[in-house]
């Protein structure tokens, strides 16, 4: 099982490297138990998902999404469906521009097909 950390998180670069970075940042949040545990919560989901992840996402890191879809389909019933659709780099959708994808219709149309097939 892995959580998400927010020093894993590529936005906080900026700051990782300063000698305080988890006194100032990661361990208030702890404090207050606020956790990104998205690998726990994602096997709770009882409904089919689908995951739209980019190469070039530089807020959650692709290998972070990767994680979470094995988390998602190692800890949910094989019959609540998890898919997991990639879009390459060169494609430049980051973690904001998925929705320009020309492709998008088609694939949330398929999802939800195949989605009321599983309920």
């Amino acid at each position: 099982m892995f959580s998400i950390s927010l020093s894993s998180l590529c936005h906080v670069d900026l700051f990782r490297g300063l000698p305080y970075f988890d006194w100032a940042f990661v361990e208030p949040l702890k404090d207050i138990d606020v956790q990104f545990q998205s690998d726990v919560h994602i096997t709770k989901i009882t409904t089919p998902l689908i995951i739209l992840h980019a190469h070039d996402d530089r807020v959650i890191p692709f290998d972070l999404g990767k994680k979470l879809h094995e988390a998602g389909q190692n800890g949910r019933s094989p019959e609540h469906p998890i898919s997991f659709i990639e879009f390459k780099a060169e494609l430049g959708y980051g973690h904001n521009y998925i929705a320009k994808a020309p492709e998008l219709t088609s694939i949330i149309r398929d999802f939800i097909k195949s989605a009321q097939k599983s309920i």
